[in-house]
């Protein structure tokens, strides 16, 4: 026998008129228990933290589907409203990796497939079994990252939109730029609560490394110790929740002048008084200048040193 449950709801208009209505109906079959259906529990996963706070989406999602002990053989299919994709997406269970237990899945949704524009998503796990059909669902709340608000036209400089960058010394080894960072919002933050880090953006091979110079409520930051060359500059924008978005430039640092003596510019370095704010790199120059590296060299690795500690 089918059964249809349907609610109505009614909105009284101006007096006299009709009511405004709006109706949904949902029609079930009551399945007998002797063939039973293939089930189990559908979740996310989670950090150390736990699952209190919303879902970062700037930042993969993965849930996993554990069958229960007598389905374990059943097949999974992934849907979702909101995210269609998630069905070309394949999960990672016993037959992509041996450690995984037999009827557990494991699906992972890229940062790049959540929408930034939505508070949560949902998605199922259809499961097949004997001909016979099982699902399983699961909400997850979204935190969305900051955005930048500002159009391209509304800033001139190489950057993105919603960071500008000043170069007020353009010479190594004393090259300085002001960043500046306007237009971000976010959807569940007030803009005041929004934080910002700024640094310089470097690479080891294939391994990108942020060297922070500065992270906190103000919307300005000073950059120096620059090297030589094109550097990139970043800016991120973090909510209260760590989403974060970032904004990058480049700026110009030219070569010192033909008579600047870099020996003694890096035998100079009070590495007393660096040690006071920057430790890691006081530690690296007194140990580099010892071999006498020039000082670009010795710089450069010293802040790779500072962004690693």
């Amino acid at each position: 026998m089918l059964h249809t449950f349907t609610v109505t709801v009614y909105k009284q208009g101006a007096p006299g008129s009709t009511p405004l209505t709006a109706s949904a109906s949902l029609s079930l079959r009551p399945r007998s228990t002797a063939v039973p259906f293939p089930r189990g529990t559908l979740t996310r996963q989670c950090g150390l933290a736990g699952c209190t706070a919303p879902h970062s989406t700037d930042r993969a999602l993965t849930v996993a589907m554990v069958l229960d002990a007598d389905y374990t053989a059943a097949t999974v299919s992934w849907t979702s409203e909101q995210v269609p994709s998630v069905s070309s997406l394949t999960a990672a269970d016993s037959t992509t990796d041996p450690s995984i237990p037999a009827g557990t899945h494991y699906l992972t949704i890229p940062a790049s497939l959540l929408p930034a524009n939505l508070p949560s998503i949902s998605i199922a796990a259809n499961l097949a079994l004997n001909d016979q059909a099982g699902f399983a669902t699961v909400s997850v709340p979204l935190n969305t990252a900051p955005t930048c608000t500002l159009s391209p036209a509304d800033n001139t400089t190489d950057a993105t939109p919603c960071l500008t960058l000043t170069v007020r010394n353009a010479t190594f080894p004393s090259a300085v730029v002001s960043a500046l960072v306007q237009g971000w919002s976010d959807a569940q933050d007030d803009a005041q609560l929004l934080r910002y880090e700024f640094g310089i953006r470097t690479a080891i091979g294939t391994t990108t490394l942020d060297i922070v110079q500065q992270i906190g409520s103000s919307a300005t930051a000073t950059l120096v110790g620059l090297p030589q060359g094109d550097v990139k500059l970043y800016a991120c924008a973090l909510d209260s929740q760590g989403s974060r978005t970032c904004a990058m430039g480049v700026v110009t640092v030219q070569p010192p002048a033909a008579d600047f003596d870099a020996s003694a510019v890096l035998q100079s370095v009070n590495v007393s008084a660096l040690a006071e704010v920057r430790p890691a790199i006081a530690i690296c120059l007194h140990t580099l200048r010892a071999v006498r590296l020039t000082w670009s060299r010795a710089y450069g690795e010293c802040l790779v040193v500072a962004a690693i500690c």
